[in-house]
């Protein structure tokens, strides 16, 4: 057990590390938004302005395309 007594604060909007990291482009998509539609996610997640920055940063990191199934290959193949 971890004791965190000398941590005078906690944040409890924590995301942990899930066990499948490889998702598809529509489990992608629900990580960017809190809304637990699928036609949410598949409708507007992709026009968003956060995930369209979200996709330029990690195409970035990736050094790949700037689209999900560059970055979900670039990001599965780690």
């Amino acid at each position: 057990m971890l004791d965190f007594s000398a941590i005078p604060i906690i944040d409890n909007h924590c995301h942990p590390i899930v066990r499948q990291q490889k998702v598809d482009i529509a489990g992608f998509r629900g990580y960017l938004t809190e809304a637990t539609s699928v036609e949410f996610a598949h409708k507007h997640v992709p026009n968003s302005v956060y995930y369209l920055w979200f996709l330029r940063q990690l195409a970035q990191f990736h050094d790949c395309e700037r689209n999900e199934a560059a970055i979900l290959a670039a990001r599965d193949s780690l």
